[in-house]
């Protein structure tokens, strides 16, 4: 008799409901459609896709994927994993699939790129955000930095760029 990989799923969500619905509700707050949780904003995003000639699907998933390790691992994630208690590892892939999510959609508008292309992109972010968190679980105090200074350019270039998504 074959079993149902559908039932199956269900039989295991409904087994540990705490569990599956905290992991939704911490989904839910790492959202960037809320305010409460990863929020919208571009990140430097806009103007990098204005004066350094991001265009292409590839030319941003590689801009992403930077951003999430060289920044977003050693910074942002690597401080919430030194102060947040139990789900250490599911509160930062949310936290991280969030900012991926934000990113995307941002880039689908500033590029602009289909929907398909963002969903693309976005898979190839949810590969990479496991060894994003990986890192960010082994950084200690010593080991997290913040330093990404064309990052820093870019946003503050934001503020006078002629078109933006996002307004402050």
């Amino acid at each position: 008799m074959h079993s149902d990989p559908t039932a199956a799923t269900l039989a295991a969500a409904e087994a540990a409901p705490a569990r599956t619905s905290d992991l939704v509700r911490l989904m839910w707050l790492a959202s960037p459609a809320l305010p409460i949780g990863g929020f919208s904003y571009s990140e430097g995003l806009e103007a990098a896709i204005d004066r350094t000639g991001l265009r292409t699907p590839a030319d941003v998933s590689a801009w992403l994927q930077d951003q999430l390790q060289l920044t977003l691992a050693r910074s942002d994630l690597a401080l919430a994993a030194s102060i947040t208690g139990a789900s250490v590892a599911n509160c930062l892939s949310s936290y991280a699939f969030g900012w991926a999510e934000n990113m995307v959609q941002a880039a689908v508008k500033a590029v602009p790129l289909g929907q398909n292309a963002g969903q693309r992109i976005l898979a190839d972010l949810a590969h990479h955000i496991t060894r994003a968190v990986a890192d960010a679980l082994v950084r200690d105090d010593d080991n997290r930095q913040a330093f990404a200074p064309m990052l820093a350019i870019l946003s503050a270039q934001h503020e006078t760029q002629y078109s933006r998504l996002f307004r402050s």
